[in-house]
This record gives C-alpha cells, sequence and structure tokens, in this order.
C-alpha cells in the first residue's frame, strides 16, 4: 500500500481547507510507481487550520487514519504490509512528522497530528 496526500489551504468558504489523496498498491521500492489508484478520498477539513503546513498535516492524518484500516484488511487477506510510505508535497510537514522539527515550533499544531509521529515509530508508516 502506498498513500498520496495533498491538502488546499483555505480554499473553502467559512476558512476552511481541503484534503483529498489517492491509495494504491505497490512494491517495497523507496519511491513507489503509480499505477491505478484503489481509494480516492477528497474531504473538506473540520477545523480552521493556521497555516498550509497545518493543512498539509490535517490531510496527512487523514489519510493516514484510513490507511491503517486499508493495512489491517490487506493483512487479514494475506498480504504483509511493509511500513506504508505516505506522500507528501510540503516539506514542513514532512519534517514535522519526521520530528525533524525541535517541539517549541509544533506547540500550536493540533495534537491529534502527532498521531502520526507516533505510527511512525511504530513502523506503520514512513
Amino acid at each position: 500500500l502506498a498513500v498520496h496526500s495533498d491538502a488546499s489551504y483555505l480554499s473553502e468558504p467559512k476558512a476552511r481547507s481541503r484534503a483529498g489523496g489517492h491509495f494504491f498498491l505497490s512494491n517495497e521500492a523507496t519511491i513507489p510507481q503509480n499505477n491505478g489508484a484503489v481509494l480516492n478520498l477528497a474531504h473538506i477539513i473540520k477545523h480552521v487550520m493556521s497555516s498550509a503546513t497545518e493543512a498539509e498535516l490535517a490531510a496527512l492524518y487523514i489519510m493516514a487514519r484510513e490507511a491503517v484500516y486499508i493495512r489491517i484488511i490487506l493483512e487479514e487477506m494475506g498480504h504483509k504490509q511493509p511500513p506504508t510510505p505516505i506522500q507528501t508535497d510540503n516539506a514542513m510537514a514532512e519534517a514535522v512528522c519526521n520530528g525533524k522539527i525541535q517541539p517549541k515550533r509544533t506547540k500550536a499544531i493540533d495534537m491529534r497530528f502527532h498521531w502520526l509521529r507516533d505510527r511512525q515509530c511504530q513502523e506503520q508508516f514512513r
């Protein structure tokens, strides 16, 4: 399983942002090849995001939360899952997930987005 995630900041009425993602099956390559998507998601993020980075983190959170269920289904079908790569186009959001940003810079980010960092430590995502 591999995931692409993206968000658009303040693109909806009432200061809302939009999240989208594509889930597709792949091999264990460092950069998975795109093939036919098995699931496409589009959501309007319920909360007002204060930056593009926070909107991207919200999109990553939504896509990762869904990926957990798909990973379980694939494993129950007999397809062992290595850590799932999740790609984003925002370097700052990626750095927050990878733990490369110091905690004092992430105080304002909603705590549920730190769930991504915990799941990466559990080697569910990369």
